[in-house]
């Protein structure tokens, strides 16, 4: 990514809601909540927690939304990022005990 954010900001990618529901059902997007995780897309210079790649959960209001390049990214304050979701347990894998 070309943008570089600056201080403790980041710039996220939000994931889409799933629009269809397991049973078939298709909700229309006025219903749909505002996606609150997404990807990590860039970093700015004091943000050490967060890497590009990393899929987080934001503050509901937090951050500026701005189109670019045909692109929803948001720009964040490190205080915005909630948590890390961790990336899915490969298949086969021993939970440790």
């Amino acid at each position: 990514m070309d943008i570089q954010p600056t201080e403790d900001r980041i710039i996220v990618e939000p994931t889409s809601p799933e629009r269809k529901l397991a049973s078939g059902l298709i909700i229309p997007e006025t219903a749909e909540n505002a996606s609150q995780d997404g990807i990590v897309t860039a970093v700015g210079p004091d943000v050490e927690t967060f890497v590009p790649g990393d899929h987080v959960i934001y503050s509901k209001f937090g951050g500026t939304e701005v189109e670019y390049q045909g692109e929803t990214l948001l720009i964040l304050r490190r205080v915005d990022i909630l948590a890390k979701i961790p990336p899915p347990a490969e298949e086969g894998k021993s939970g440790g005990k």
